[in-house]
């Protein structure tokens, strides 16, 4: 199976003793991908953590369509991103939400997090503030703010883009636990086969 990685940290180490995995630092949307891999992974939230001056709705399809191009027939493709059926309880808040915080091995403490959300529903469109703040172990600080905005991809836009290019549903799970989608489900994690 060949396999194929964007940017992963410390992603050489981790795969020195595997023969079959090969990996290069890419841009999801403007590189190629290649045309024969079996599966190909879209998870992490990264339909919601494009960087990018497209439209971020297209973006989004975009994914979709490499990933169909990139498979060989039979092959399959694996979503897994952040999903509710009322993203308008999920996207409406002031207040400060800690997305990640942590200290790394050179004790760097990081913290990043999103404030001032507010969701469109006709438009599907997020807006946000994403604040980002690290700490060095010297004493130095530094900060940034972001003002975002991101399209959230329902459930019924992923099926919509799966379905004209090329890929069928296998399997649909609305958590890590494989439970179905419905009123508590937290992630869209979709298992798609191409034609």
């Amino acid at each position: 199976m060949k396999t194929c990685f964007g940017k992963f940290r410390k992603i050489s180490e981790k795969v020195k003793a595997l023969d079959n995995i090969a990996w290069q630092k890419a841009d999801a949307l403007t590189d190629e991908w290649g045309s024969d891999f079996e599966v190909v992974i879209i998870a992490g939230n990264l339909l919601f953590n494009l960087v990018t001056e497209m439209d971020y709705m297209r973006a989004q399809e975009l994914l979709f369509e490499k990933a169909s191009k990139a498979l060989i027939p039979g092959g399959y493709l694996y979503i897994d991103y952040a999903y509710t059926m009322h993203p308008e309880n999920w996207f409406n808040y002031a207040e400060e939400k800690i997305i990640f915080e942590g200290t790394d091995l050179k004790g760097n403490v990081g913290k990043m997090s999103l404030s001032s959300s507010s969701y469109d529903s006709a438009s599907g469109m997020v807006k946000f503030l994403r604040k980002y703040v690290i700490s060095t172990p010297d004493g130095e600080v530094i900060e940034k703010e972001v003002a975002s905005m991101k399209h959230y991809a329902t459930l019924e836009q992923s099926h919509m883009w799966l379905e004209k290019y090329g890929l069928t549903v296998e399997e649909q799970y609305g958590d890590y636990q494989l439970h179905p989608v419905g009123e508590d489900t937290y992630r869209a994690i979709l298992i798609a086969k191409k034609k």
